[in-house]
């Protein structure tokens, strides 16, 4: 697919999704302005990001700018027309959304809506819809996995054979082998 005179708007751009996906934005041809407010990456991912760029580093261009900053985003919009917008400048630590809900709030329910306000002032309003199902859980799939397993060890002498990783490496096998839970036809 050739993205061709396409310009991407891509927030979250140098976290480690936004910049894997400004880099094949840019293998596919597009132009990409990418922000990032720098709260959960490194400005040495830009430098990194130029050099994997090669000869295509001069079709991206990057502004150090939070997705609550409507100013900022503004200018940005108002210097630009882009085609397209890619929003990845979510917060996404779970543990750490329950010790900071404010912060979260901020960044991912108000964040989303000061960037919707501008793209939508910038003409940028065709919103496209993602299908997705919410559905029970299945039977069979697990209701929480466990990894540490230290307590146990400590207080009843009792180790695991398997790490996190060989752990998700199993449930992902019996998922994939019974996508339907234990209703999956034999």
């Amino acid at each position: 697919m050739s993205l061709a005179a396409k310009n991407i708007f891509v927030t979250g751009g140098l976290g480690f999704i936004g910049s894997h996906t400004v880099l094949t934005l840019l293998e596919h041809g597009a132009t990409v302005h990418l922000i990032d407010n720098l709260s959960n990456s490194f400005p040495r991912v830009w430098d990194h990001m130029k050099k994997l760029a090669g000869d295509k580093a001069d079709k991206m261009k990057y502004t150090e700018c939070d997705i609550n900053d409507k100013e900022g985003l503004t200018k940005i919009f108002d210097a630009e027309t882009f085609d397209c917008v890619i929003h990845f400048a979510g917060f996404k630590a779970v543990g750490e959304s329950v010790d900071k809900p404010l912060e979260y709030y901020r960044n991912n329910f108000v964040g989303t809506v000061v960037l919707l306000e501008v793209m939508r002032a910038h003409g940028l309003k065709n919103v496209r819809r993602v299908e997705y199902k919410i559905l029970d859980r299945r039977a069979g799939d697990s209701v929480a996995v466990w990894a540490a397993t230290e307590t146990a060890e400590k207080e009843l002498g009792w180790k695991s054979k398997y790490n996190v990783d060989d752990m998700c490496k199993h449930q992902w096998a019996w998922a994939s082998k019974y996508p339907q839970g234990y209703e999956t036809p034999l």
